[in-house]
């Protein structure tokens, strides 16, 4: 059952792009999505560090507004999601 969920959630985040990986965050994973897309400043002179990164999506976001980012985390399955 957790595979056939998986391959779902692989399929939509390959459907729709990153945005889709914060659906499958905690609850109030959109709300933090929409805090950081108002803070967060666009630019290549910004850095930004996600320390508990989960599956990435923030560390993507920032990325894609090209803040360099980085993401760490010690949870292996939000690593494994990131990749």
């Amino acid at each position: 059952m957790m595979d056939i969920a998986r391959k779902l959630e692989c399929a939509i985040v390959k459907l729709v792009g990153w945005k889709a990986t914060v659906l499958f965050g905690d609850p109030l994973a959109f709300d933090r999505y929409k805090w950081l897309k108002h803070h967060l400043q666009p630019g290549a002179h910004n850095r930004t560090l996600d320390a508990g990164c989960g599956n990435g999506a923030f560390t993507i976001y920032a990325s894609k507004i090209r803040n360099q980012a980085i993401g760490i985390s010690y949870d292996e399955r939000g690593i494994q999601k990131a990749r």
